[in-house]
């Protein structure tokens, strides 16, 4: 009994993404027959009606990606431009802390007493290495670490079209369902 209770934990580990996948079809496919309810009472046959509304939907929906995106990609470019200069005030920062994270957080330096209060943040002045020095900063070590994110570019691409073919599965199984209700 325990050794089959296992088996199907098992398969329904291994089975969860598969499982989540038809389970959201099957509520976006009750969202959808509410709508095709409403346009049947219209003369409009079921068949037409969901993927039409299943559409409409996908049509506000990237209307609103369209409408937020030149605002999304201004933010992006500030950001870029900003995090650098971010980066470099918390690094400055931590370092005039003296103890480093541990003192910051306990308000204790090296010795057990109490820690020099911090500098404002606008007093403090980033200091960019000369080109040519080794510098094992906060920032260049973490836009080392970027740098280094072209190994994850196959299992990203894997992930992005897994998640996109269980998408279009939702969309299909959401019309599917709602034209046909006995199902």
């Amino acid at each position: 009994m325990v050794v089959g209770l296992a088996v199907a934990l098992l398969l329904i580990w291994h089975t969860r993404n598969l499982v989540l996948t038809v389970f959201l079809g099957v509520l976006f496919a009750l969202a959808v027959s509410s709508g095709v309810d409403r346009l049947e009472r219209y003369r409009i046959p079921r068949g037409l009606a969901a993927p039409l509304i299943v559409l409409a939907f996908l049509g506000v929906l990237g209307g609103f990606g369209n409408w937020i995106g030149p605002t999304v990609r201004t933010q992006s470019r500030e950001l870029k431009a900003k995090l650098p200069e971010a980066l470099g005030k918390l690094e400055a920062w931590i370092q005039s802390r003296g103890g480093g994270v541990i003192a910051t957080i306990t308000g204790l330096d090296d010795d057990g007493a109490a820690a020099a209060p911090a500098a404002p943040p606008d007093s403090i002045t980033v200091v960019v290495p000369e080109e040519g020095a080794k510098s094992t900063g906060l920032r260049d070590r973490l836009l080392a670490q970027l740098g280094g994110a072209t190994r994850f570019f196959l299992p990203v691409l894997s992930s992005t079209l897994a998640v996109a073919a269980g998408l279009v599965l939702i969309v299909f199984l959401a019309i599917y369902l709602a034209i046909d209700l006995g199902l």
